[in-house]
């Protein structure tokens, strides 16, 4: 069964403090042959450096996601916190679900936490 995501939307979770960060809120939506897919999948996660080829620099495997009408979410950093390491230069993300072929990579934007904090001089 080939599952397709439609559409991923990235954001950053909210902080506790000031501090920044360290995961990324992803969803998307799930569909095998045009129709929106319900129950628990298996997806893997990957943050790549190039839109084609390149080196994975961050990979988080997610076992069971629930999958609603289509829906899912997941949250990037909950097992191993994303750095600014992870974010050095554009990158995209590609999305594996269970055991078929990777999907077309998406690129990463900015959220406006990102473009606040970037505008600030720290001394």
């Amino acid at each position: 069964m080939r599952l397709l995501v439609l559409a991923l939307l990235g954001s950053l979770a909210p902080a506790a403090s000031a501090d920044v960060p360290s995961t990324l809120a992803v969803g998307g939506r799930l569909a095998n042959g045009g129709g929106a897919v319900d129950g628990l999948y298996g997806l893997t996660l990957q943050i790549f450096d190039a839109e084609n080829g390149g080196a994975a620099v961050y990979s988080e495997v997610f076992v069971a996601v629930p999958v609603a009408d289509g829906i899912f979410g997941v949250t990037l950093g909950t097992d191993t916190p994303l750095t600014a390491a992870h974010f050095a230069g554009p990158r995209w993300l590609e999305v594996t679900v269970e055991a078929d072929p990777p999907l077309t990579r998406a690129p990463l934007s900015s959220v406006p936490f990102a473009m606040i904090s970037g505008g600030l001089s720290c001394t």
